[in-house]
């Protein structure tokens, strides 16, 4: 499991890496590569701490950015910086009405906007998972079905969403619950390690 999760990550990475260059990625989004590829490479880490909380991050960012493929092709608003149109986007020529929204700018979302949630998520859980000394490869299985649970929900919001609200509005709805989805799925890891 940690070997498939390295090769995703890597191709995510290379492909994240090639958009940047052609889109010119705003520059003050460059941590975004060191980060990702220090998570790279704590995979093959001795210090587990660090290879649970990498392997955490890396899988969010691969979800983000499956994700937001799907999202960014049925709510253009989807990929807009914080939903305004009027707001520059870190990738060029992003941002402009009447353009449509290919699947680069989920390899810019699917990282950015998973990373620091996923570090504040994955702390507790790494913690509880090492003291009950739990085998990485089931706490990625235990991830990697939270996460399919989370997709599975995150269609069925859309679907209530496209039918019930504005086409503006479905982008902030769908951030909204995927959060919450994603920390009440969490929260179901950690009572499944405390008490395994």
């Amino acid at each position: 499991m940690l070997e498939i999760l390295e090769q995703l990550s890597i191709i995510r990475f290379f492909t994240f890496t090639v958009i940047s260059i052609f889109y010119k990625l705003n520059s003050k989004f460059n941590y975004l590569f060191l980060i990702e590829l220090f998570c790279i490479l704590s995979l093959n880490s001795i210090f587990k701490p660090i290879k649970f909380i990498a392997s955490v991050i890396l899988m969010s960012g691969i979800y983000g950015t499956i994700n937001d493929i799907i999202y960014g092709w049925l709510s253009p608003e989807y990929w807009r910086e914080n939903h305004s149109k009027d707001l520059e986007f870190p990738l060029k020529q992003s941002n402009i009405d009447k353009i449509s929204r290919p699947i680069h700018h989920a390899f810019f979302w699917g990282f950015y906007a998973t990373w620091k949630f996923s570090v504040i998520l994955a702390i507790p859980t790494t913690l509880i998972a090492i003291y009950k000394n739990i085998n990485i490869d089931i706490f990625l299985d235990c991830y990697l079905k939270c996460f399919l649970i989370l997709f599975g929900l995150s269609l069925e919001n859309f679907k209530i969403a496209k039918d019930l609200m504005e086409q503006n509005e479905i982008p902030k709805y769908l951030n909204y619950y995927s959060y919450i989805h994603s920390f009440f799925l969490n929260k179901i890891i950690i009572l499944y390690f405390l008490y395994k």
